[in-house]
């Protein structure tokens, strides 16, 4: 056994008959097998976890610091200090030993976020132990998300700011009502990066589907340069709803409008434009005249009341599926220069 183990389990021992009335003590049974595999970080935590149950807390500290001595990459060794740490309410301890789990694994992220939340109120305090762990703070930050944490969600956001992350804290922020607050920092954050595919429900949101091929066209434009392109590809009754923006709206009067263009678009199930509202569609739900064949481009236009009580209104690009036999819908439509926009100040109720 190295010098430095022998000290180390000389000093737990320290205090503690060899013999009971009845055999070894459990300490002794468990120093018998480290003595026989001194380099066990699983052996170490093993006799730590005894002495602190027999309340020699001291000596216990020395068994974990050894552990993870021997063990600086094996995360279950790691948590099994943190526990200890916990324990003995040495808070400081436990969270050093968290942060090396977070850059080795996620797999311990709830656990050790459990443990945050209940050690600390502010997510300031934790932050430093992450800073320079993107994919810790990226899932601290999703766990107060989840938690609906309003109040501390924002500090791990700042920290590990990347385009995914807010779109992230649009919709959350969002989901809280909090509708200026996401509007604001979806407009600051306008033009940034994206690594997310969807972005925020408050920019336009394309999802794929099977059958339709949508893309930015920057050669055909109604108003401007470009256009998007939507190409139906005639493999089946497509029911179509995969293209969608969420604005932020008042109660008063609005006009929507678009830019259209359609090269023959077949099927008696065209393309439109559905405006609702996100929240509770019963309030507010309609759509606009369909179009369908060979048009050049042309303006669609609706103006309507947004009632009170509306806070969002989703625009979507929409094809509804057919109930006639032939149903598989080719052809393509451009789409330009859509706008959402207020016509009053508002209505008072």
């Amino acid at each position: 056994m190295p010098r430095t183990a022998e000290i180390i389990l000389a000093a737990a021992l320290a205090g503690f008959a060899a013999w009971t009335l009845f055999g070894h003590s459990p300490v002794e049974s468990v120093a018998q097998t480290l003595r026989a595999d001194s380099a066990s970080a699983y052996r170490w935590c093993d006799l730590g976890e005894e002495l602190q149950q027999a309340g020699k807390t001291k000596q216990a500290r020395a068994c974990f610091r050894r552990a993870v001595q021997l063990a600086p990459n094996i995360p279950p060794i790691w948590m099994r200090a943190v526990n200890f740490y916990l324990q003995v309410d040495d808070t400081r301890a436990a969270l050093a030993c968290a942060t090396p789990v977070l850059r080795l694994v996620s797999d311990y992220d709830g656990v050790i976020f459990g443990y945050v939340d209940h050690i600390t109120q502010d997510a300031v305090e934790f932050l430093p132990h992450i800073a320079d762990n993107r994919r810790a703070l990226s899932a601290y930050f999703r766990h107060l998300l989840a938690a609906g944490d309003v109040a501390n969600a924002k500090a791990p956001w700042r920290f590990a700011k990347s385009g995914e992350l807010t779109d992230e804290y649009v919709d959350f922020l969002l989901r809280q009502h909090r509708y200026e607050a996401a509007v604001t920092l979806w407009a600051d954050q306008a033009g940034t990066d994206r690594t997310g595919d969807a972005g925020s429900r408050l920019d336009w949101r394309l999802t794929p589907v099977v059958g339709v091929e949508t893309t930015r066209d920057g050669a055909t434009g109604g108003e401007g340069k470009s256009s998007l392109r939507i190409h139906f590809q005639g493999t089946g009754n497509v029911d179509y709803h995969h293209v969608e923006q969420t604005v932020r709206v008042t109660p008063g009067v609005y006009r929507f409008r678009a830019e259209v263009q359609t090269q023959e678009l077949t099927t008696d199930q065209g393309l439109r434009f559905h405006l609702f509202d996100a929240e509770s569609p019963q309030r507010l739900d309609f759509s606009t005249e369909q179009l369908t064949g060979t048009h050049d481009w042309a303006r669609v236009e609706k103006t309507f009341l947004v009632p009170s009580g509306t806070n969002l209104v989703t625009v979507q690009v929409a094809r509804n599926a057919s109930l006639k036999f032939d149903n598989k819908i080719t052809g393509v439509a451009w789409i330009d220069a859509v706008s959402l926009v207020p016509m009053s100040v508002g209505i008072k109720r």
